[in-house]
């Protein structure tokens, strides 16, 4: 799939710097790097700062993030549908999901998006990737990003600059949508997420209306 995305999850995100970042080698050559790292030392980081559970659903995402990342079209795809039957529990891998998104194998796209919608929001270590990702040529990819950065809510401010230009500029019409509904979460209390919808908002078409449902939907909050 040609990119590597640190896995994190919101806990990560809310414990700071008392946190242990599972991050994959570069190289992707044998085991993962937490295959080889994890020692008694690194368990028991875990032990203290993450639950139970956190760590079984990591080890689960990490799995098949490396399927995801290494295999066929094939074995890609049962990487994806795998992780859209572990719905919230996928977060650590949102990055890798968006960006399969899309993928030249039909299937793996349809299954990283099936994943998509079911895994909720990212974490907050996530929105600079997801902010890379909405910049993406490719429409689906870039939509699916904006999407997760609007489930972030206020957490996904630093990647407004990018929401607007996306409202802004483009051809498709289904990315400038959604980045209007996603100004409408991230924005709230922002003039310039106000000003850009207004903008929006004046003229004719789908996404100008789109802007006008965003707009009362900023003015709500």
């Amino acid at each position: 799939m040609g990119a590597l995305y640190p896995l994190c999850t919101a806990g990560q995100a809310s414990r700071g710097t008392q946190t242990v970042a599972l991050q994959l080698s570069e190289t992707w050559q044998g085991q993962t790097r937490v295959e080889r790292q994890l020692d008694a030392r690194v368990q028991s980081a875990f032990a203290r700062f993450y639950s139970d559970k956190e760590v079984s659903a990591m080890a689960d995402a990490t799995q098949w993030f490396d399927q995801l990342k290494l295999g066929d079209p094939a074995a890609r795809a049962e990487a994806a549908e795998q992780l859209s039957r572990m719905g919230a529990e996928a977060q650590p891998v949102i990055p890798q999901l968006v960006h399969g998104a899309g993928d030249q194998d039909e299937a793996v796209r349809e299954w990283c998006i099936a994943a998509l919608e079911e895994v909720g929001p990212p974490a907050a270590c996530q929105i600079a990737d997801l902010t890379a990702l909405a910049q993406a040529a490719d429409a689906t990819v870039a939509y699916w990003a904006i999407t997760l950065i609007g489930r972030a809510g206020v957490q996904g401010a630093p990647a407004l600059a990018v929401l607007i230009d996306r409202l802004a500029e483009g051809n498709d019409e289904s990315v400038r949508q959604r980045a209007a509904w996603a100004l409408a979460a991230v924005g709230r209390d922002n003039s310039r997420a106000t000003a850009a919808l207004e903008a929006a908002a004046a003229g004719n078409g789908a996404t100008a209306a789109h802007a006008r449902l965003a707009l009362d939907r900023l003015t709500a909050a």
